[in-house]
Order: C-alpha cells, then sequence, then structure tokens
C-alpha cells in the first residue's frame, strides 16, 4: 500500500486458499465469485463499507501446496471506529459458517507522534501533582 493513497477508512478482507491440485483448472478459476464467498461478501456485507474492489490472484510458481494457490482481496472502505466491530464480526461469521480457507482482516493504523504523546502526557500533568511518568 502506497502511503501517498492511504486513506483512513479503508480495509483490506484478505482470504487465502490451498489447493492439493496444483494443475489449472478453467472451470475453478471462472467460478471463484462463488467458491471464494466473494458474492457472498457482496450481498451480505452492509452497503456502509463501500466495496471498491475485488482482486483474485492465482500462484503461478513455486508448485508448493503449503502455499496458498489462491488469494482473494476486498478493498472496503469507510471502516471507522464506530463499525470496525461489526466488519470483524462478518469476517468471523464467514470463517465459521462459509470460508474454507485462511481469512483475515487488515487495516493499516495511523500513529500519534511521539510528540503528539507526550504533548497528552504533559496536560494530564495536574492529576499526577505535576509529575509525568513517561
Amino acid at each position: 500500500m502506497n502511503d501517498s493513497t492511504f486513506q483512513e477508512d479503508v480495509a483490506y478482507i484478505f482470504m487465502g486458499f490451498r489447493s492439493v491440485d496444483l494443475t489449472y483448472n478453467e472451470n475453478l478459476e471462472s467460478a471463484w465469485k462463488d467458491w471464494t464467498g466473494a458474492r457472498l461478501v457482496n450481498s451480505c456485507l452492509r452497503k456502509e463499507f463501500h466495496i471498491s474492489r475485488y482482486s483474485f490472484f492465482h500462484r503461478i510458481q513455486p508448485q508448493d501446496p503449503e502455499l496458498f494457490m489462491y488469494i482473494l482481496m476486498v478493498e472496503c472502505h469507510n471502516v471507522k471506529t464506530t463499525n470496525v466491530n461489526y466488519l470483524l464480526d462478518f469476517v468471523q461469521k464467514l470463517r465459521v459458517e462459509r470460508v474454507f480457507g485462511y481469512l483475515t482482516v487488515y487495516r493499516k493504523e495511523a500513529l500519534a507522534s511521539t510528540s503528539a504523546i507526550i504533548k497528552g502526557l504533559l496536560s494530564e500533568q495536574d492529576e499526577y501533582g505535576g509529575k509525568v511518568d513517561i
């Protein structure tokens, strides 16, 4: 993710799928929206999350069955502290009820700068008799 295009309200749902069959399967790949759960995500996830992109990847090399053969990335916008728990709950339900692969959510969090943290601590010094524990 490029920092110049980073938006605070974006989260990514990643789904990874292994396969014992390492050969190319055109039928499987043409039906990826069904077996990956992409259609289910599109129809069941709250519209407030504004899904902007589905990216489906197929591994070419190396031929290792321990690695994911397919990866689906779902880009969701408008993910805020007020609704992120719903997104996490939705993904957990997918994990339990439907999707048979690896499933997780990634979100880039902006961290406060050191100076902002110290400034916040210093503003609380009156509560502790002028002492700040840093």
